[in-house]
Order: C-alpha cells, then sequence, then structure tokens
C-alpha cells in the first residue's frame, strides 16, 4: 500500500509503501520511506517473484526499486 494517494489533500502520514502481510491476518511488516512519494504516487503495482516495485506519480515520473534493499534501480519523468 503506498501513502499518501495522488489525490489525497489531507490526512497524510508519511511518504513511502506499507507492508502488509495478507496470510498473517493483515499484519503491518515494515514502512520503506521513499521521499520522492510526497506529491502522490497515482499507480503502484509489484512482483514477489523479482522483489521490485514499480510506480508513477503525479508529475508523470516513473520508477521502480527492489524491496528487499530499497534500491532504486529506474526512475525517468515523460
Amino acid at each position: 500500500m503506498t501513502t499518501p494517494d495522488g489525490a489525497q489533500t489531507e490526512g497524510r502520514f508519511g511518504n513511502g509503501v506499507l507492508m502488509i502481510h495478507i496470510d498473517n491476518g493483515h499484519r503491518f511488516v515494515c514502512r520503506i520511506e521513499i521521499p520522492v512519494f510526497e506529491e502522490g504516487p497515482r499507480g503502484f503495482t509489484s512482483s514477489g517473484v523479482t522483489a521490485r516495485v514499480y510506480y508513477s506519480l503525479m508529475s508523470q515520473c516513473l520508477g521502480g526499486f527492489r524491496w528487499e534493499t530499497d534500491e532504486k534501480f529506474w526512475e525517468e519523468t515523460h
């Protein structure tokens, strides 16, 4: 789950990804802070096979990072 949503103007509580363990009662696992998410993500998808996350932002920026290392491996603006 990402925070904040690009359309969200109130109730923001940090910038990044909240990892939730669905098979364990939706237990909170961790938060990965991603400063660029301050402007608000609009698209977000992940792959458990590659351990990668891809995102799009309000500013037409696309990017990806590895959640196991928090390493950004790609980002560009269109």
